[in-house]
């Protein structure tokens, strides 16, 4: 019996020691796992085969100069909203403690369960109970939490960040043609939208989106025509995300077009450059274009700026690090003069003010009966003139009713699109059934007259039914 024990414990060490210390070892580099870091892995598999295939010589020089730039550009593009390293959780660390405890635990209940434990002592065979808690493996979760969304999104089809999300998540379990199915339904739904009202920039804008996630560049660059040149002429329409919207539109038209930058896309990238200086994925757009002009010395300027942007030990910054010194070794090479590298100042951004709405929700008395309870109630503002979609929105219950209610730009439903970027708004509430935030037959709400974004003491009366 000893002897058994002994080997079983030494197998489920062997075990844990596949899987452990790289757990720890992430854990420690990286407090924690997210989108951008699994970005980060998938796009450095990928520059890892194509060193590859330039070592065996699979691809030309060009194609691999080409593609590395593409690779890179992707990769600052996913990480350029992301927050630092600190910021992140221990996921990693848990999930390594939890396995040090549930391996060894859950091996010794399967085994009780499954195996014949009592053959160990000579003992004739016992029926065992089944244990009564199920260890599921983290492939067998997302899917779960995949299932929850898909439950969402059928209860809720206008959940439009519901439909991106769906979509990264099968794209990250490699599921590209589910992914595709979905952003084909989100789009669906949004030409339906716009079948009604064509020129709705919110729709537009999300349209392009799902274009672009689904890498239809020509039809994502068309979304963005129908919608930027009005976004560019009124740029405040756009506020804070006026500068990756136009970046956004400038590598779409790029990528419409095999990728030239020259034309229209630079045009656009330096007008969200005037805007946003230190715009990253714009400078990086720059730098890329003058790279493959053999503009080395511009393209050093702008890979130097970038440095002096990113985080110091951000995978941005060792990108940079990489491609200023293969720059200046090619600018050597060539006999060009390589400029001093010099402090480069970053330009302050002014950080906009968060931009607020307050008063109180109530109830018309005449509808009193026709609410129960555990009715959503939505509090929202819109411009009051433009498009209708939301610039900030609350969720509450309509148990809480009378609702004291503060809104703020922080809770806008798209980048860009906030309570920062108008002066006249209409502040809204409505009684939902469905808990669908769009409005349908049946439900009940109420508007302010249009106010200024600031405005206090408001006093929302819902009052009226949904026809």
């Amino acid at each position: 019996m000893t002897i058994f024990w002994l080997v079983a414990i030494c197998l489920v060490i062997a075990a844990l020691l596949f899987i452990v210390p790289p757990l720890l070892k992430e854990s420690v580099a990286e407090p924690g796992v997210d989108h951008t870091e699994l970005n980060i892995a998938v796009y450095r598999n990928q520059l890892a085969e194509l060193e590859q295939d330039r070592a065996n010589k699979v691809i030309t020089e060009e194609h691999y100069e080409r593609t590395r730039h593409e690779i890179e550009r992707r990769l600052l593009q996913d990480t350029a909203g992301a927050k630092s390293k600190a910021e992140k959780s221990g996921g990693a660390r848990a999930t390594a403690v939890a396995l040090l405890i549930a391996v060894p635990v859950a091996s010794v209940a399967l085994y009780n369960h499954l195996g014949s434990p009592n053959a160990i002592t000579g003992q004739g065979p016992i029926v065992s109970q089944a244990g009564s808690g199920d260890h599921k493996d983290t492939g067998a979760q997302i899917e779960a939490m995949v299932g929850q969304l898909v439950a969402r999104l059928d209860s809720n089809p206008d959940d439009w960040e519901g439909w991106l999300m769906l979509a990264r998540s099968y794209q990250f379990m490699q599921k590209n043609d589910e992914a595709s199915k979905a952003l084909a339904k989100m789009r669906g739904r949004l030409m339906a939208l716009l079948s009604q009202d064509p020129n709705d920039m919110q729709a537009n804008l999300l349209l392009a989106t799902a274009y672009r996630m689904d890498k239809k560049h020509v039809e994502a660059a068309a979304a963005y025509k129908k919608v930027m040149p009005m976004i560019e002429a009124n740029p405040q329409m756009a506020g804070e995300g006026f500068a990756d919207l136009m970046a956004d539109y400038a590598d779409s038209l790029a990528l419409a077009s095999n990728g030239i930058l020259e034309g229209e896309p630079l045009r656009v990238i330096h007008k969200a450059l005037e805007v946003q200086p230190n715009h990253v994925r714009a400078l990086w757009l720059l730098g890329t274009h003058a790279y493959e002009a053999g503009e080395f010395a511009t393209a050093l300027t702008y890979w130097r700026r970038i440095a002096a942007i990113v985080p110091p030990d951000s995978e941005e910054a060792q990108i940079m690090a990489g491609n200023i010194q293969e720059i200046e070794a090619k600018m050597r090479a060539a006999g060009q003069a390589v400029p001093a590298s010099t402090q480069i100042a970053v330009t302050a951004q002014p950080e906009a003010a968060n931009a607020t709405l307050a008063g109180t929700v109530t109830l018309s008395a005449q509808l009193q009966d026709k609410v129960d309870p555990s009715d959503t109630v939505f509090v929202f503002a819109r411009a009051a003139s433009g498009p209708r979609m939301p610039l900030a929105i609350i969720k509450k219950q309509a148990n809480e009713l009378p609702i004291s209610f503060t809104l703020d730009s922080s809770m806008s439903m798209a980048p860009g699109m906030s309570l920062a970027t108008v002066s006249d708004v209409v502040v809204g509430a409505r009684v939902s059934k469905s808990g669908n935030a769009m409005p349908q037959s049946g439900d009940l709400q109420g508007f302010s007259q249009t106010v200024k974004v600031g405005a206090t003491g408001l006093d929302i009366v819902i009052d009226e039914m949904v026809p």
